[in-house]
C-alpha cells in the first residue's frame, strides 16, 4: 500500500521472507528499495516492511554536515549539504522492529535527483559541475548525519532521475553533495615558507 501527500510517501507491505528478498519496491517518485537474500529472518512468516520518502527540505531533519574523520578521513574537512530526500526503512514481526546491520549483500536504496543535478546530454549520466555524492545515515546515537564507511559512492541511475547508494543496515538514509574526497587544498603554510627564506639550503 501507497500512500502520497506533498511533503511524504508512505509505503507498506506485508509479506513472506521469500517474496520481499530480492524484490524492489518502489516508495514515490524516483525512491525505490531492493531488499537483499538472506537480510531477513527465515522463522518469520509474515514480515512487514514500512517506508518513508520525505521530498527535498521537507524532512525534519538537518540539511548540512561536515563529516567527521571516524566517517570519512579523506572527507574530512570537506563541507556538504543535503542534496536528496531523505528515506526511511524498516521492517518489523509482529510490531517489533527488526535490528538488520552487517549484511553482507547491502540493500540498494535509490534516492531522487533533481533533473538541475545531472548531465545526461554526452553518454550516460553523470553529476554536474565535478561533484560528488556522499551516501549517508542519520546516526541516532549522535544526532548527526555520518557518511557510511561500508557504502559505495553514489552513482546515477540510466535515467538519470535517482542516486544509487547500498547500506549494509537499515535507518534513514539521504545523500549529501560536495566536492570529491581530496579535492580539498590544504591551508597555505606560511610558517613553513618564512623558514625557507631565512634558510633556502634547509
Amino acid at each position: 500500500r501507497i500512500i502520497r501527500s506533498t511533503n511524504i510517501d508512505l509505503a507498506t507491505r506485508v509479506d513472506t521472507k521469500a517474496e520481499l528478498e530480492g524484490s524492489t519496491v518502489e516508495i514515490g517518485p524516483g525512491a525505490k528499495v531492493t531488499t537483499p537474500s538472506n537480510a531477513l529472518p527465515a522463522n518469520a512468516a509474515a514480515l512487514e516492511m514500512s517506508a518513508t520518502a520525505w521530498r527535498l527540505g521537507l524532512s525534519p531533519y538537518p540539511t548540512k554536515q561536515a563529516p567527521s574523520v571516524e566517517s570519512v578521513a579523506s572527507a574530512a574537512s570537506v563541507s556538504t549539504e543535503l542534496s536528496t530526500g531523505v528515506l526511511s526503512l524498516e521492517f518489523s514481526v509482529r510490531g517489533e522492529e527488526l535490528m538488520i546491520q552487517g549484511l553482507e549483500q547491502p540493500f540498494v536504496v535509490e534516492l531522487p535527483l533533481n533533473s538541475s543535478q545531472v548531465d545526461c546530454d554526452d553518454g550516460p549520466c553523470t553529476l554536474r559541475n565535478d561533484t560528488h555524492q556522499y551516501c549517508s545515515f542519520f546516526d541516532e546515537g549522535r544526532n548527526e548525519w555520518a557518511i557510511d564507511p561500508a557504502s559505495r559512492p553514489g552513482n546515477v541511475s540510466a535515467d538519470g532521475t535517482s542516486l544509487l547508494c547500498e547500506f549494509d543496515h537499515l535507518t534513514d538514509f539521504a545523500s549529501f553533495m560536495g566536492p570529491p574526497p581530496g579535492s580539498q587544498m590544504n591551508p597555505p603554510c606560511f610558517s613553513c615558507l618564512s623558514e625557507f627564506l631565512e634558510n633556502p639550503a634547509g
